[in-house]
């Protein structure tokens, strides 16, 4: 059995998918966490490496948030990439609020849950990985509370990244901007590309940046690609008055 093991949430799509891949290659085993048994033994036969496992769980029931949180108490996780969650877009009170509650669950509750088990068992040189967004730098009006699960999970990475350096372990909150993944047509947009094609960036560039940080044991907030982090930047610099205005300028156009 490989040395290093890593786990997965949302490991069958995108960014996660990504990550489990480029992660196998490294040497790594993987286990890996999404809802459908048939994709995950996919994903797992396409691996490089032996020593990976799959594990079917929605993240979103009690059931399998509890499946997911002892499996990392019962087997010990040198990473993990904590990225399964989900977006809506439209205005607030145009969406059901059991939709929202729903991402809050999965965005937010989920993640603490599973970042809890992971630290409480982690040893020196772990690294927890929690997939943030540049969203969560500044309101998204169309996607107020989808930004606000990613505001969350930066404050809250840094946070854990502060409590854990005594102990040697690492905490990164990975920030992508507009990926070229499922996510927007998924979320609501009519538009599979409802930002300028200059702001997307490819699934495996965002993996590329968090490689980087575990690798390399850079820590808190990281931002992948240089235009994202430039336009985080600026956000910093106005009025949040002006920035919430110049993001409902470019608020994706929702499906009928």
């Amino acid at each position: 059995m490989a040395s290093k093991r890593a786990m997965v949430t949302g490991a069958t799509g995108g960014i996660g998918r990504e990550f489990a891949l480029h992660l196998a290659k490294e040497g790594w085993a993987v286990t890996l966490v999404a809802r459908g048994a048939g994709a995950l033994e996919q994903l797992r036969g396409g691996l490089s490496g032996a020593g990976h496992q799959i594990l079917a769980a929605d993240l979103g029931t009690d059931a399998g948030l509890t499946a997911v949180a002892d499996r990392l108490s019962a087997e010990h996780h040198t990473v993990l990439v904590n990225n399964a969650g989900f977006g809506l877009y439209g205005w607030f009170t145009g969406i059901p609020v059991s939709k929202q509650r729903d991402m809050i669950r999965l965005n937010c509750e989920s993640l603490t849950t599973l970042a809890y088990s992971f630290l409480s068992a982690a040893q020196p040189g772990d690294t927890l990985l929690n997939t943030a967004s540049t969203l969560g730098f500044t309101p998204f009006p169309s996607s107020a509370v989808y930004a606000a699960t990613k505001a969350y999970v930066i404050s809250f990475s840094e946070a854990l990244w502060y409590e854990q350096r005594p102990r040697g372990v690492n905490v990164i909150a990975l920030c992508p901007g507009a990926t070229r993944t499922p996510f927007h047509t998924q979320a609501g947009a009519s538009d599979a590309a409802p930002y300028p094609p200059m702001m997307f960036q490819d699934p495996e560039d965002v993996v590329r940046t968090g490689l980087r940080a575990i690798n390399g044991r850079r820590s808190g907030a990281q931002i992948s690609g240089l235009l994202n982090a430039a336009l985080v930047q600026s956000s910093r610099l106005l009025p949040r008055t002006w920035m919430v205005r110049i993001m409902g300028v470019f608020a994706p156009k929702t499906a009928p």
